[in-house]
């Protein structure tokens, strides 16, 4: 009889993902990074386009060195939410207890009392967990279908579509094709006018209602402080929280950029790009894209 042993080392597989690690945020050197310029004076004389290129510019400058990154763990590797360090340890001792039972050195009632209580330990937390999950459920949506969506044996795809000739769409390549040419004619149509015209209900109007209002510092202020922290980052990099965090520095040069913007019809780029998500069922039209503004916006 031929015996082979092969000897190989377990990978561990990382994630190449990174993201902020708010744990170990400096916010008071972002806030001094950051209250460090005379805003109205930096921003006076550019455009919103430049205003705006310049005030996301030393954000994400400052958000470098005050947030440090960290890489997100794989969902494999992943320990689940309602799993503690107590949880943890009663797992260990119970395969210990197991392996103790097949050598001998422990009876089969021991070991089966032991599987009992950690088994009622585990449904209690995981019942807790998924309360307090329904109970945040208005103010974190995210880690609620988060849950949800893990609980999930298998991923809902999208149906085949029909095309404007009546053809049915499987592939995934011609089920996009055909959103794309459903959202282009949508978008496409003429529903835009010139910077400096009014629009249809508003011509006639008295222009004392057409001058522009004024954004006040604290009304934008107020606004940063109540933004929803597990929403994701717009296009232009800047997390929610960090506009959260630094709402009383961040109100001013932003306040003065949404007056510019209302002033003269300009809008920064990145408060116009979107992302748009698929739906489902046949009929294109029954899909919704789904824009991923800037959260500065």
């Amino acid at each position: 009889m031929i015996e082979f042993s092969i000897l190989g080392e377990a990978r561990k597989v990382v994630s190449k993902t990174t993201t902020m690690d708010f744990r170990r945020a400096n916010f008071g050197l972002f806030r001094t990074l950051v209250e460090r310029f005379p805003w109205e004076t930096v921003l006076k004389g550019k455009g919103v386009r430049e205003g705006w290129t310049f005030f996301k510019k030393e954000i994400l400058m400052a958000q470098d060195q005050a947030i440090p990154m960290c890489r997100k763990s794989n969902r494999q590797g992943r320990r689940p939410a309602w799993l503690n360090r107590k949880l943890l340890l009663g797992v260990k001792k119970k395969r210990r207890a197991y392996h103790l039972w097949k050598k001998g050195q422990a009876t089969q009632e021991e070991y089966r009392d032991l599987v009992r209580s950690r088994s009622e330990e585990i449904r209690k937390a995981k019942a807790q967990l998924e309360l307090n999950l329904a109970t945040i459920v208005r103010d974190n949506k995210k880690c609620f279908y988060k849950y949800i969506n893990n609980k999930k044996k298998a991923k809902e795809n999208i149906y085949p579509l029909m095309d404007t000739e009546g053809n049915i769409a499987t592939r995934d390549e011609e089920k996009a094709e055909v959103l794309n040419a459903f959202f282009a004619s949508v978008f496409n149509r003429e529903t835009s006018y010139p910077q400096g015209t009014l629009l249809p209900e508003l011509e006639g109007e008295d222009e004392e209602q057409n001058i522009p209002p004024l954004i006040q510092e604290e009304i934008v202020s107020d606004l940063l402080r109540h933004l929803d922290t597990h929403k994701s980052m717009g296009p232009d990099g800047i997390h929610p929280r960090v506009l959260r965090e630094l709402a009383e520095v961040l109100a001013k040069p932003l306040s003065i950029i949404y007056q510019q913007s209302w002033s003269t019809g300009e809008v920064p780029d990145d408060w116009r790009l979107a992302i748009y998500k698929k739906g489902q069922r046949e009929d294109p039209g029954n899909y919704r894209p789904v824009s991923l503004t800037s959260q500065g916006l």
